[in-house]
């Protein structure tokens, strides 16, 4: 079993070494993984010299790169340079998501022209051809084996098919209005006051149909994405400095101790008092 907090039982990582002619003139996977996880899986990171591909089988994978969040249904792919900041959590309570990291002399080139002309999270061909290549590169990696010269031709194969993908086309006016919600609800969730109905009335939209867009377009409602957004916070606040209980519920919105007790219990599944003497 794997130790990575929200990766349940049933889930596999595969490491592999590559030797200097392998480094210098394939595409190569130093890692890759097929994993379940509930709620509590996160990954988040300033910088790791590889790119990745994920493969969200099943449920769905929240996204947060290059100053934008979004939500990847189960289906479609995302494809990250791993030299950025970026973040990755479980937006459902159950996630099966395949993926694998990758190098190579154009491996942060070929990623930068795909997630510049068809964005991070990229839809899987009717055809199968992208599912049936990324499947093959999964398959070598939990060899030990693995045929390097194999997997380089997978993974090139897989990025040529990934350039050639219909360009996506601009977003609507509600996707960059609720792009636009999104962002505020990072900078501002520790105002108290913030909410559907005041997220909702800066949209200049009514209640009911912000929430119902806001949904469709990010997988989640506002107020769950708040929450969400406050206990991620919480965490940090609660693994990395010394305030208390109290101090961080006010910092991070909430209206009392006892209720952010209570919400960080119900997302997490431990009390913040807990989770503080887990990383102690």
């Amino acid at each position: 079993m794997l130790a990575d907090i929200g990766v349940l039982p049933g889930s596999s990582r595969y490491y592999h070494e590559a030797d200097s002619f392998t480094q210098s003139c394939l595409y190569f996977t130093p890692h890759a993984g097929d994993y379940r996880c509930n709620r509590e899986y996160e990954v988040a990171r300033d910088h790791l010299d590889v790119c990745q591909l994920i493969l969200v089988d099943d449920g769905q994978l929240s996204v947060e790169y290059g100053g934008e969040s979004r939500v990847a249904p189960a289906g479609s792919l995302v494809l990250l340079d791993c030299r950025r900041p970026h973040r990755y959590a479980a937006a459902s309570d159950e996630l099966r998501m395949r993926w694998f990291h990758f190098v190579g002399a154009g491996s942060e080139a070929y990623t930068n022209l795909i997630t510049q002309t068809h964005g991070v999270i990229l839809p899987v061909d009717p055809e199968g051809k992208i599912e049936a290549c990324f499947s093959e590169i999964l398959a070598a990696a939990q060899k030990q084996d693995m045929n390097m010269h194999t997997v380089s031709v997978h993974i090139h194969t897989l990025l040529a098919l990934l350039a050639q993908l219909p360009e996506q086309t601009r977003k609507s006016e509600i996707e960059q209005v609720i792009d636009r919600s999104a962002a505020y609800i990072e900078t501002h969730f520790g105002d108290a006051d913030l909410s559907n109905e005041s997220l909702a009335h800066m949209s200049a939209l009514s209640s009911c149909y912000f929430i119902r867009q806001f949904k469709n377009i990010r997988g989640i409602t506002p107020h769950q994405y708040i929450q969400t957004v406050r206990i991620r916070s919480a965490r940090q606040m609660l693994s990395t400095t010394s305030r208390s209980i109290e101090e961080i519920a006010d910092i991070c919105g909430f209206s009392n101790a006892s209720h952010f007790i209570m919400v960080f219990k119900r997302m997490t599944g431990i009390t913040p008092l807990q989770f503080r003497m887990m990383w102690r």
